[in-house]
């Protein structure tokens, strides 16, 4: 009978682990969503109106803080790269291992597979979401950005690595840590 009870908590637990998860994975997509959505709403009234180098000081001076207001009771949001701009932005050493699972993934799959999830130690709940480079990216972010936006960005930001992307490439991810 023990055994029976001991059972039925274990699957009820697991059930209940797997629904948690999966409501967990559709509020990263949702939270990665509405940050890409308004940064790069942000980001490209900025380059519409006055072109790449005031996107640039947008994203110099704000997009930290529109990182930040996607924080909630339940989840911390980061944006983090292997090749970032802004040193707030390096991958976390503990989810190195995790990020370039992603990166793989994204790769072989052409782009497809955009999404991690993990219990990381002390068993938080992690998920990590690709940003992929579009078209617009590039102005700032390719292999080919106009010299004088380039002086800016060296200006901004001396230690940059995130240039010479190509489109579609994985150029960092969102980084969702969910609070118990």
């Amino acid at each position: 009978m023990r055994s029976k009870l001991l059972f039925g908590v274990f699957i009820s637990t697991s059930i209940l682990t797997m629904a948690t998860n999966a409501a967990d994975k559709e509020a990263a997509n949702d939270l990665a969503m509405a940050l890409q959505k308004d940064l790069g709403t942000v980001l490209m009234t900025a380059m519409m109106e006055d072109g790449p180098m005031a996107a640039l000081h947008v994203c110099n001076l704000e997009a930290q803080d529109i990182t930040a207001n996607h924080d909630g009771d339940k989840a911390k949001v980061t944006r983090i790269s292997h090749r970032n701009r802004n040193a707030l932005n390096e991958v976390p050493e503990e989810f190195a291992e995790k990020y370039a699972e992603l990166m793989d993934n994204y790769q072989a799959s052409e782009g497809k597979a955009k999404a991690v999830d993990f219990i990381s130690e002390g068993e938080q709940h992690i998920s990590m979401r690709a940003i992929p480079t579009a078209q617009h990216c590039l102005a700032c972010h390719g292999g080919n950005i106009e010299p004088e936006l380039k002086a800016e960005i060296d200006r901004l930001y001396p230690n940059d690595e995130a240039v010479d992307f190509n489109l579609g490439e994985m150029r960092g991810a969102f980084l969702i840590e969910w609070q118990e």
